[in-house]
């Protein structure tokens, strides 16, 4: 046992990278990421008649907000999408998007590799909502997963049957997707002006091979055309037409009489003409880059420190934190931290923040690791970083220093609330100052310690809101409460715009921006002034803010600060998936004028403007009402803002595209939704533990259920390495929460042994899996049985039996550790036929297994059989026969592949393989050819060193252009590259609609390995190197000399065929410098 024990880690200390599937089959390989529970969460739910709602926090306050929510839109997108859903749905709330990453309900998106038959999983009935500290961001997700539930529903039908959809309707994801982000968020401003930008950088030419995130952004912008234009009514009618006839041209072009080319080229015009009124004021800019960053980086902070007089900036790029210290004279940027690894799920993009202390030379970073919160303080005195946890808050939006440096007040979420905070650093105390329904983001001191400025949601004058909790539909407007009477905040601007980032700009003075529906950003200066309010014994004064536009921004700005004479503002641009650092002189730049509109001239100019609160007066005045009804446009405004009528929903002239600035006038008129009423919160269930049918697969093709090593005979034994084309069935089940699931499958051939069997050849597997906490386990029971008959004098019945535990540690979402001990049962039993068999025994053998290995997986899935990205693993494992002490063997290697992107959507694909055995057993790797093939054929010629001992073989590929067995040995390396060419998606630029059109690819492919013996593949034990003749008591051995070295080149199809990946490779091998015959190999199953 300590010869076991030292053998793991001396293999663990040399492959500090290593995964459960070995060179068991080929190249076949399991990868995929992990999901990380750093939390444990007490699971229950709310049940409804039609909706579901789970939750682990201890309050109702937000499953009561999102039941509200889910019943009124679900009415509406029923009615929009003519759809009568009679069916439930499961809503899975978080309260924060780190929580939500932690759950095991975000499926991988990676094709396991032991597939030869693309699988689609039943996730369609659960929606993943998270709070980001603002309810009608929590609101617009909820629409968004009820509006997928419903399109899919239409599509698909009963969603409750999962796998067997790929002879469904296909469509693109800019048809689908971006249906669904429109019913979401309309036509935000945000949105609009990142689909604009995207737009003028030419992102989208190429609509129909664009990434998902691209494509959804793409088919919001048309759906938001099609709406603008045709009216609303024409998005059921189109969404159903497209279903029936299975064609989306046909759908298109029938409801709107333009083809779908038409369709995208008119949007195209319109978005051109969009953006060139605001590009007018862009270009006018006189705001000079600065800095630049990577492609691809998000900028989640930006601060500028008067003592240090630099700017710290908080990126995030792919899960990977950084926080640089920018010299503005020098545009030059040094890094000072960084932290997360590599993650292409959803990024937390308020993560990580950065604050400066006014008073010491302290950089504040409020970051998350483990599912904490932590403050990480930089002393740049001392040079080194402190770190601090932050106890009872769920989650930091903002932070901000006192103006004495000893608190910070926070917006964050405390019971499911988003409130503002007062937090004492030296004794850790936490203060509300804020307790409603009401989002409150970014507060910020603005004169001492008693006046703060918040972006609010908030329309009344208190601040610990009783009222139930009916999410409001206010826009963000910013709000200053005196903390010495904090029970009278009060509005300093209020608009239909959005308010944001209040900054302060000296004493009593601060700056914030707004976002209007035209798409520009205008910045406000705010100062605080009084007045008398009344005089008894005392002078009372009141307190109110004067508020003047002073510049206008194209385009919607969210990320901002101000320099150190508060003269200099620096903003963020993003331009072609890069963010820019601009700054602008607040001073020499007068209010802005919007492009064509009137000049700004003295008698023009708008005078400051003074706003104060009074109480509405209450009851009802007759006197006073008006008739809503009666009215009329002043047509000296009409004339001004150039307003058009709405057209009708006819379809307009080829040319016809309609006026920008009326466009903007009516964006946020298409999509009216209800008023809320408040639904009732039933009882609180605890969660119960029920199990759902996840997936049900049938196929018909040649791959193992479980690869394992096949047994050795002392001589090669084909019909063991190549499994029989066979029928399938696999059934998946899963609990809501996919904390556990359960699959079982049966793989057979219907060819009866007469007298014996129906299924003489067959598998059978069982697998139980517990992932609900960090340390995962799953639990499998596996047995083949596989018969040897014709030609043979004796008929062998071989049957395996293994019982398999495995224990895997997530390290982050990319790197987890495996422990993988199994007891093996191989069973040869001799089939009685006639004397001579009857008398033959039936040989046991008892193997005890311990395996340890480590996945490293940061590939990315682009498409069926396409993937970006790096990914390996190595492995080491111990056979042992439990009754024979002197038995023994030792494995290891590694699997590491690269896909790098080269064209359009085609890779440059390479992998490299590497393994070995040792001890006294050993494992064969029988080198050549490709895996699950329809015709294998094994090459008898080639020598097989008898001395070694193999108790086990393998096959190992792609060795194309060779039989199996080319080269063999206790070690191999091998060599594959291709160049895929998705030759369909890279040419046309139309949907795609046929999965075997759309999925067929070109491949260039060259192969090198070799399998040898010894210390190396020149080491003179090498088998290939003699070749052994025997007759009668004569022996010849004749020295070959054969070159070890192998290679191929050649070219090849893959295409899906009835959920299968199909490959055709045609292949020349090279042996000994010679160009050998062209091989043909047809087979079955993805990647390599």
């Amino acid at each position: 046992m300590k010869s076991v024990i030292r053998v793991l880690i001396v293999s663990l200390l040399m492959h500090p990278m290593c995964s459960d599937a070995q060179f068991y089959y080929g190249l076949l390989q399991q990868y995929g990421r992990n999901r990380v529970q750093y939390n444990q969460f007490d699971w229950g739910f709310y049940r409804f008649d039609r909706v579901d709602i789970y939750t682990y926090a201890d309050n109702d306050n937000l499953p009561h907000a999102v039941a509200t929510m889910a019943h009124m839109h679900l009415r509406e997108l029923e009615a929009a999408l003519d759809v009568a859903f009679d069916d439930r749905f499961q809503i899975l709330l978080f309260n924060t998007l780190g929580d939500k990453k932690q759950s095991n309900n975000n499926l991988d998106i990676n094709q396991p590799d032991n597939d030869t038959r693309l699988t689609r999983y039943n996730d369609r009935t659960s929606i993943l909502l998270y709070f980001d500290g603002n309810l009608q961001n929590l609101e617009r997700d909820l629409r968004a997963g009820i509006a997928d539930v419903l399109i899919r529903y239409q599509i698909y039908g009963d969603l409750s049957a999962g796998g067997l959809d790929l002879y469904r309707a296909q469509f693109p994801d800019w048809f689908l997707q971006g249906l669904v982000s429109w019913f979401a968020y309309g036509d935000d401003p945000q949105y609009t002006w990142e689909i604009l930008q995207l737009h003028s950088e030419r992102a989208f030419r190429r609509i129909n091979s664009l990434e998902p995130e691209m494509a959804r952004l793409a088919g919001h912008g048309i759906w938001s055309y099609i709406v603008l234009t045709y009216g609303k009514n024409v998005i059921k009618n189109i969404l159903f037409t497209s279903i029936v006839h299975k064609n989306l041209d046909f759908g298109i072009e029938y409801v709107l009489g333009i083809s779908t080319k038409e369709l995208i080229r008119r949007w195209n015009e319109y978005s051109s003409q969009l953006y060139k009124e605001l590009g007018e004021l862009q270009r006018s800019s006189s705001d000079m880059p600065l800095i630049r960053f990577r492609k691809g980086e998000v900028i989640t902070g930006i601060s500028f420190g008067h003592q240090q007089q630099k700017l710290a900036i908080a990126t995030s790029r792919n899960g990977k934190k950084r926080v640089y210290l920018v010299d503005i004279e020098r545009g030059k940027k040094k890094r000072i931290f960084r932290s997360g690894s590599l993650s292409y799920k959803a990024q937390d993009l308020q993560v990580p923040l950065i604050a400066w202390n006014p008073v010491l030379p302290i950089l504040l970073l409020i970051d998350e690791k483990a599912g904490f919160i932590q403050l990480h303080f930089y002393d740049f005195d001392e040079k080194k970083w402190t770190v601090k946890p932050l106890y009872g808050v769920n989650k930091v939006y903002s932070a901000t220093y006192s103006p004495d440096g000893e608190k910070l007040l926070l917006s964050a979420m405390k019971e499911g609330k988003s409130d503002v905070i007062e937090y004492t650093i030296r004794n850790t105390n936490l203060k509300k100052i804020t307790s409603d329904i009401h989002a409150d983001l970014w507060p910020a001191y603005i004169s001492d310690s008693r006046w703060i400025a918040v972006a609010t949601t908030r329309r009344t004058n208190d601040l610990d809101n009783k009222l139930k909790w009916t999410p409001t539909r206010n826009p963000l407007n910013i709000q200053y409460i005196d903390l010495q009477q904090k029970d009278r905040p009060e509005l300093i601007l209020q608009s239909t715009g959005q308010h944001i980032r209040p900054l302060k700009a000296g004493d009593g003075r601060m700056l914030f921006a707004e976002h209007t529906s035209d798409l520009y950003t205008h910045l406000y200066r705010a100062v605080l002034d009084s007045t008398i309010s009344h005089v008894d014994t005392a002078i009372h004064y009141r307190y109110f803010f004067r508020n003047q536009r002073i510049a206008t921004l194209a385009g919607i700005v969210q990320t901002y600060t101000l320099g150190a004479d508060t003269g200099d503002f620096y903003y963020i641009l993003r331009r072609k998936n890069r963010a820019y650092i601009l700054r602008r002189s607040l001073a020499e730049h007068p209010p802005t004028p919007l492009p064509k509109k009137p000049s700004t001239s003295p008698e023009n100019k708008e005078p400051e403007r003074t706003y104060q609160f009074i109480d509405a007066p209450q009851g009802r005045h007759p006197d006073n009402e008006i008739n809503i009804n009666d009215y009329q446009f002043d047509s000296r405004l009409l004339e001004r803002y150039r307003y058009a009528p709405r057209p009708s929903a006819q379809q307009p002239p080829a040319q016809a595209l309609p006026n920008v600035p009326s466009i903007l006038g009516r964006m946020h008129a298409t999509r009216s939704i209800p008023e809320l009423e408040e639904v009732k919160l039933p009882p609180r269930r605890p969660y119960l533990v029920s199990f759902y049918r996840e997936n049900v697969t049938f196929s018909l093709d040649n791959a193992f259920l479980v690869p394992q090593y096949q047994p050795f005979t002392g001589r090669p034994q084909p019909f063991l390495l190549n499994p029989q084309f066979n029928g399938m069935f696999k059934v998946g089940m899963a609990d809501v929460l996919r904390d556990y699931r359960l699959l079982a499958g049966i793989r057979t051939e219907l060819n009866p042994l007469a007298g014996r069997s129906l299924a003489p050849n067959h598998e059978i597997v069982l697998w139980l899996a517990n992932h609900k906490k960090r340390w995962k386990h799953e639990y499998t029971f596996y047995r083949r049985s596989a018969i040897q008959t014709g030609g043979q004098p004796l008929w062998v019945r071989f049957l395996t039996h293994e019982a398999q535990y495995k224990a895997i540690f997530p390290l982050d979402e990319v790197r987890s550790l495996h422990l993988h001990p199994s007891y093996r049962l191989d069973s040869r039993i001799t089939l009685a036929r006639d004397a001579v068999s009857l008398q033959q025994p039936t040989l046991y053998q008892h193997f005890g297994i311990l395996r340890a290995s480590y996945v490293h997986d940061e590939a990315l899935s682009t498409g069926v059989n396409l993937w970006r990205g790096f990914r390996w693993k190595v492995f080491t494992e111990y056979y042992r026969d439990l009754f024979h002490p002197r038995s023994g063997m030792h494995t290891a290697g590694i699997d590491a592949r690269h896909y790098l992107p080269v064209w359009r959507s085609s890779i440059w694909a390479n992998r490299f393989a590497v393994g070995t055995s040792f001890g006294p057993e050993r494992l064969i790797h029988f080198l050549g050819g490709v895996d699950n093939t329809f015709v294998p054929r094994f090459d008898e010629g080639t020598p097989i060193a008898q001395s070694q001992n193999y108790i086990f073989q393998t096959l190992v590929t792609n060795m194309r252009g060779f039989f199996q067995n080319a080269r063999n040995g206790n070690s191999f390396a091998l060599l594959n590259s291709e160049l895929r060419l998705p030759i369909f998606r890279m040419l046309l630029n139309r949907p795609i609609r046929n999965s075997f059109v759309s999925s067929m690819q070109i491949v260039l492919f060259s192969d090198v390995g070799t399998a040898w013996n010894g210390l190396s593949p020149l080491s003179p034990e090498n088998a290939i190197n003699q070749k052994i003749i025997d007759k009668g008591n004569l022996r010849i051995i004749i020295d070959s000399r054969k070159d070890p070295l192998i290679g191929s080149f050649g070219a090849g199809l893959r295409m899906l065929l009835f959920g299968h990946m199909v490959r055709i490779d045609w292949a020349r091998g090279i042996e000994d410098y010679r160009i050998l015959p062209r091989h043909f190999h047809f087979s079955l199953g993805f990647d390599f």
